[in-house]
């Protein structure tokens, strides 16, 4: 499984490392949206960083698109911070900073996951007091 789901007191981390198949980019997303804690959220970090080689195309960037907008509709709260500084990450982070995909949940690349997790701390302590 080339991906490996962390959760966390008020969030979750989702690393993909090694080849990234369109089957298991979808499932991470799946997984995580089907668990009762889903509610809770108040980020996922998207880490690409240990990305070797990946089989996304835009249609599967499309789907995930769909999936994050369902997702919305159960917990508006999640911060989605992208960590990437190469393909998929850079295009699925952009492409869900479009307006066509726009879902509510706050989109941003970063470069580290220590800026990711950055950016995360100071929403949390501005929105919800945490």
């Amino acid at each position: 499984m080339p991906y490996e789901i962390i959760w966390e007191a008020r969030g979750v981390v989702k690393r993909h490392h090694g080849f990234l198949a369109a089957d298991e980019f979808l499932a991470a997303s799946r997984e995580i949206q089907g668990d009762p804690r889903f509610d809770d959220l108040r980020y996922i970090i998207n880490d690409f960083m240990d990305v070797e080689g990946h089989a996304i195309d835009r249609t599967v960037i499309e789907y995930f698109a769909c999936l994050r907008i369902g997702a919305a509709q159960v917990n508006r709260q999640v911060l989605s911070p992208f960590v990437a500084t190469s393909e998929p990450g850079l295009t699925i982070g952009t492409l869900l900073q479009e307006p066509l995909y726009e879902n509510g949940h706050p989109v941003r690349i970063f470069p580290t996951l220590t800026e990711a997790r950055a950016w995360v701390s100071s929403h949390l302590a501005q929105w919800w007091g945490y």
